[in-house]
């Protein structure tokens, strides 16, 4: 708490503080306080405020690299923090002295975005398709025979709980942002849960039927062995999915380049002509080049 509030609060010495003085201290440290929880929690008036905001941050970041003939490398969550302090801060500044330009500004980055999610894009494969993050195909292909077996176990024993979650989280969220938290937990509870269920199954299976293929003769062990085949498969199974997806996503981004052609020259005018106005509109403001620690 600062000094002279200190003061303020405490009164003179050997005196009472005056009820006034110090309902204003108090006054004051609340503003003080409410101002520094803004500028470190990056506050928006509402949610769709900050989809504004994070799309403002990826079509500059898209925009700058292709102008510099540059790939748009993978984001950082530091990278991605600092990118909407930036805006957020430019936003803060500008809505006061130019609150017009600001309401147009938001309202065609929202037209953009709708744009973009009609298509199914991302900024930068308005640019090019994107590429496997993978390594280079073969080399992608033999890992993904050699961890078949270990994601065929993990699919067969994660695809209940995977599912039970994607259905009750957000029922049990009071938010949209609150699902990713209540999957998290839940996850910590239902995955160990059905790995734990399917080792005790082997084991009661090798316990009596006595031979059972791929199994050890110990009941214990077959049981620890499933239950480590179940953890390690729930990884192999979301690394093939994880490739199965980009793949997908990839095709279907140079199918819809080709054939959305007008559109996505659409969408590259707006994303430049909001970037000339973005950095026109933070022109002269003292924007964060690194967050603290």
């Amino acid at each position: 708490m600062p000094a002279p509030l200190l003061a303020r609060l405490a009164g003179s010495p050997g005196g009472s503080p005056d009820a006034a003085d110090a309902h204003a201290a108090v006054q004051e440290l609340t503003d003080a306080i409410e101002r520094a929880l803004d500028q470190t929690t990056f506050a928006a008036d509402d949610w769709g405020l900050v989809r504004t905001m994070h799309r403002a941050r990826t079509l500059v970041r898209a925009e700058d690299a292709v102008r510099t003939d540059a790939r748009v490398a993978p984001e950082s969550p530091a990278d991605r923090a600092l990118g909407f302090a930036q805006i957020w801060t430019g936003y803060r500044a500008r809505r006061e002295t130019h609150p017009a330009e600001i309401a147009a500004l938001r309202a065609d980055v929202d037209a953009y975005d709708r744009g973009l999610r009609a298509l199914g894009l991302d900024d930068a494969d308005l640019d090019r398709p994107p590429r496997a993050t993978g390594g280079p195909t073969a080399r992608l292909a033999l890992a993904a025979v050699l961890t078949l077996p270990f994601a065929a176990v993990g699919f067969a024993v994660n695809a209940a709980p995977h599912r039970l979650l994607r259905t009750l989280a957000p029922r049990f969220s009071k938010a949209e942002k609150d699902t990713a938290t209540v999957k998290l937990f839940g996850g910590l509870v239902l995955y160990p849960a059905a790995w734990t269920l399917a080792g005790v199954a082997a084991a009661l299976l090798r316990s009596r039927l006595g031979t059972v293929p791929f199994l050890p003769e110990s009941p214990l062990a077959a049981g620890l062995l499933v239950f480590a085949l179940s953890a390690v498969g729930a990884v192999a199974a979301l690394w093939t999915m994880e490739r199965a997806d980009e793949a997908r996503r990839a095709v279907r981004v140079r199918l819809t380049r080709d054939r959305r052609r007008a559109a996505v020259a659409g969408l590259l005018v707006e994303r430049a002509d909001l970037h000339d106005r973005f950095l026109a509109l933070a022109d002269g403001l003292d924007l964060p080049e690194a967050l603290a620690d």
